[in-house]
């Protein structure tokens, strides 16, 4: 596992890559999470 400490170490280039990397991993588990309670639900067409 990486420490905060660790990560303020990175480049900014690499914290992006890194961050990009675990928004891949987590792709897949987002029906298994749902959405927040406070997202109401409503479709992204409706904020507009």
């Amino acid at each position: 596992m990486i420490d905060a400490a660790e990560v303020k170490h990175m480049s900014v280039g690499e914290r992006l890559e890194a961050m990009e990397l675990l928004w891949d991993s987590l792709v897949p588990s987002v029906n298994e999470a749902g959405s927040p309670a406070w997202h109401g639900g409503s479709s992204s067409s409706e904020a507009c």
